[in-house]
């Protein structure tokens, strides 16, 4: 299996995938892309029994949620081209969809 974000091995049942979306992790479009894909193929595959995630950035597993480009996922994690809706966002605590 080949990811932008991910790097996978395979030991027996188990896949080690290492988490590289540099600089910190974030959870954006390809993070969340490979993601995806890497668990549905570890159900399509019955010889894969457990994900074992790790990171290969030794300051950070994941930070957070890249909010400026997620919003651009459909229900299934499919990109789109067109924003699905418009937000605005403030450093507070909340995000407003509008």
């Amino acid at each position: 299996m080949v990811f932008e974000t991910l790097t996978v091995e395979n030991d027996g049942s188990v896949l080690f995938a290492g988490i590289t979306a540099p600089p910190m992790n974030l959870l954006g479009p390809e993070l969340m892309r490979d993601l995806v894909s890497l668990v549905q193929r570890a159900e399509a595959n019955d010889d894969v029994a457990v994900i074992a995630f790790k990171s290969t950035n030794t300051d950070y597993f994941t930070s957070h949620v890249d909010i400026t480009r997620v919003y651009r996922f459909d229900s299934r994690w499919r990109w789109q081209e067109k924003p699905l809706f418009q937000f605005q966002c403030t450093f507070a605590d909340s995000i407003e969809v509008v």
